[in-house]
């Protein structure tokens, strides 16, 4: 089972809380939006990518969760 769990907070809004970050996607009118936050704190977001889906706004999040845990060298 993979490390992301995203949890449903609306129809088309849902967020992913694993150890110290939590990861939000959300289905727009006409795109996706997305954020990754660490601590807290917005590290990467929508406005580098703009995805067309939510599965793409969720791919995005969970690349950038990982690239930022593996560059700060935390252990789950």
């Amino acid at each position: 089972m993979s490390e992301i769990n995203w949890i449903a907070i609306a129809d088309d809004d849902f967020k992913a809380e694993p150890h110290d970050y939590m990861l939000r996607a959300e289905q727009m009118d006409e795109d996706a939006w997305w954020e990754v936050y660490f601590k807290g704190d917005a590290i990467m977001g929508h406005c580098h990518y703009m995805p067309e889906t939510e599965e793409q706004a969720k791919a995005f999040a969970e690349m950038v969760y990982f690239a930022h845990k593996k560059a700060l060298r935390i252990k789950s």
